[in-house]
């Protein structure tokens, strides 16, 4: 169960237990799973989440399951959508009052905030995975923007 009022422990702190109770150096599991130093260091240290592929090396070295490694991850992933959408609640643009309709255009006005603010490859694949919704809200707030 994902724990609602503290943070989940994160895979980085479990990983660095598990290295310090086998006695195994950041170093040598790097070397153990093949990858940069650096990437076992950054999930270590919190700034880097633990992918599909990641858990699998992990499992391997450890004997577990790379399921293990996911579920921490998502676990802390959760509790910070959680924490964002709490947020976002909060803030005076959205409002309880407001209608599923409301509600939908401002969410889809993040998506496309979002999407125009990475790179462009990620821009297009917006454009063609959400199609008209996306193009009439791009437009939308584009025309709101020159007003």
């Amino acid at each position: 169960m994902t724990p609602k009022n503290r943070p989940p422990t994160p895979p980085g702190e479990v990983l660095l237990e598990t290295l310090k109770s086998k006695g195994i150096t950041q170093v040598k599991l790097a070397e153990l799973m093949g990858v940069p130093i650096q990437l076992v260091n950054t999930i270590i240290a919190g700034k880097r989440s633990v992918t599909a592929k990641t858990a699998l090396l992990l499992a391997k070295v450890f004997g577990t399951t790379p399921g293990f490694w996911m579920s921490l991850q998502t676990a802390v992933d959760i509790f910070k959508a959680r924490k964002s959408l709490t947020a976002k609640e909060k803030s005076p643009k959205w409002d309880k009052a407001m209608t599923m309709e409301e509600r939908n255009a401002l969410i889809w006005q993040d998506v496309v905030r979002l999407c125009e603010e990475a790179d462009s490859s990620i821009s297009e694949t917006c454009w063609q995975i959400y199609g008209d919704e996306y193009r009439v809200t791009f437009e939308r707030i584009r025309n709101e923007g020159e007003e």
